[in-house]
């Protein structure tokens, strides 16, 4: 199963992102998340609202999870199988309150090939 991860952290002056492109098209099923309490900071510093996207072609996306409110260090996000070459994480709020950090220690698709 294609996987990838990796650990960033950014101040959002805007909407944060990070897209994965695949070599070929995949059929996605599910998504996980790993943020600030499973990588060893303080829950406060999970990712509140996140947007999951994807694409076929890197232009046009479409929505595939939205979620608000999060308060989890890790979260797994089942979806309906999907074709797509192209994934999308959108960060909306960063924290569980005011720190504009994001901190994103891994973000993994799995999906059939």
């Amino acid at each position: 199963m294609p996987r990838i991860g990796t650990f960033y952290q950014n101040h959002l002056k805007r909407k944060m992102f990070n897209k994965i492109l695949f070599l070929y098209t995949i059929a996605l099923i599910v998504l996980f998340v790993t943020v600030a309490f499973t990588g060893g900071e303080a829950a406060a510093y999970n990712t509140r609202d996140y947007q999951i996207q994807v694409s076929n072609d890197g232009s046009t996306w479409t929505d595939m999870v939205s979620v608000t409110g999060n308060t989890m260090g890790e979260t797994k996000d089942a979806i309906s199988l999907t074709k797509a070459r192209y994934v999308k994480l959108t960060i909306v709020k960063a924290t569980q309150g005011g720190d504009t950090a994001a901190r994103i220690y891994e973000f993994e698709v799995n999906g059939l090939e």
